[in-house]
């Protein structure tokens, strides 16, 4: 089975399961510092590519021989977007079955979206296991880059399924956070008709996707709506 069949392989099932916007291919040094892989690589400055554009471009999955077994790791199902996107992996791999392919996707998640070791005990024992490739969603920005050092010396290839950063992994699949925050201040400030205070629940701030929403809602609402006052902010973690 040849790597970046399976790549692109797996890039288009994150993609379908999760209808993400986009897909980066990166290469960049580790780090275990929560907000370093952000300064080497950020998706939102990245052109990217829809999976329109990749279906147009690569055409239909390719066929891989043999049985394909993904690891795909979320932060918490406590945390109703991460239940959705296993609900996806799951719909992809029914429809794949229909199509012929061999395809197994085991989704898991972390006790909790604190459970930064618990989640990377996980992908250890994936790769200790031989799991064709890796899907994965990491709670901070480092905590799961030691496994995805440990996967690339096993030749397992590695996905990172939006939210927070994986600055070693093969490829990025997820939206643009920042565009969210937009869209999330041009519907409030239409609801206020263009005046009042507002307050900002900004999540888990070691998480990419959590600052960059924060930022692009910020900088709508200064941009767009000068009469609306952001009062607070508040981490939620």
């Amino acid at each position: 089975m040849k790597k970046r069949g399976l790549v692109l392989s797996m890039t288009a099932i994150a993609m379908a399961a999760g209808l993400m916007a986009g897909c980066t291919n990166k290469q960049a040094a580790a780090t275990a510092q929560t907000e370093a892989a952000a300064d080497t690589f950020n998706p939102d400055k990245e052109a990217g590519v829809s999976i329109e554009e990749l279906r147009e471009k690569l055409g239909d999955v390719p066929k891989l021989e043999g049985e394909v077994k993904l690891g795909a790791v979320a932060k918490s199902f406590d945390n109703e977007y991460w239940r959705t996107l296993r609900e996806g992996y799951g719909e992809y791999q029914t429809k794949a079955a229909a199509s012929g392919y061999n395809i197994t996707i085991d989704v898991t998640s972390a006790q909790g979206e604190n459970d930064e070791q618990g989640q990377l005990s996980i992908v250890k024992d994936m790769i200790n296991k031989k799991y064709t490739g890796l899907l994965l969603s990491p709670i901070s920005d480092g905590n799961l880059t030691p496994g995805v050092e440990d996967a690339k010396k096993a030749g397992i290839p590695v996905i990172n399924v939006n939210d927070g950063l994986i600055a070693n992994a093969d490829s990025f699949v997820g939206p643009k956070a920042d565009q969210n925050g937009e869209l999330a201040a041009e519907w409030i400030a239409e609801k206020l008709g263009g005046k009042g205070k507002v307050a900002i629940v900004i999540g888990m701030p070691k998480a990419f996707a959590a600052r960059q929403r924060t930022e692009g809602f910020e900088n709508w609402m200064a941009a767009n709506a000068k009469d609306i006052e952001i009062v607070a902010k508040q981490n939620a973690d």
